[in-house]
């Protein structure tokens, strides 16, 4: 999976968070963000967990922080419970 965050550079980061920026899995990086959303509207209360989330982060710039004021949940927890959403729902 490509990361929703990439935590280990400042520059060139490959994750879900920059990906205008990605070199390769372009369409992937796509797929994975469309589960996001899909995951946030089926765990947190359909769209308007979406655009929540989204006007938090605008006003925070800090995607964790944002986590936590939207849905009380940190940054790590948020991303194990999709990844287990995934596997469920996607994995074999």
């Amino acid at each position: 999976l490509i990361p929703i965050m990439d935590e280990t550079s400042t520059y060139n980061q490959q994750d879900l968070m920059h990906l205008y920026l990605l070199q390769s899995d372009v369409s992937l990086a796509y797929a994975e963000a469309e589960s996001l959303v899909v995951y946030i509207m089926q765990t947190y209360g359909g769209m308007e967990a979406v655009w929540k989330l989204a006007r938090a982060d605008d006003d925070l710039q800090d995607f964790d922080a944002s986590l936590q004021q939207s849905f009380d949940v940190t940054y790590a927890d948020f991303d194990h419970d999709w990844r287990e959403w995934l596997q469920k729902n996607f994995g074999s």
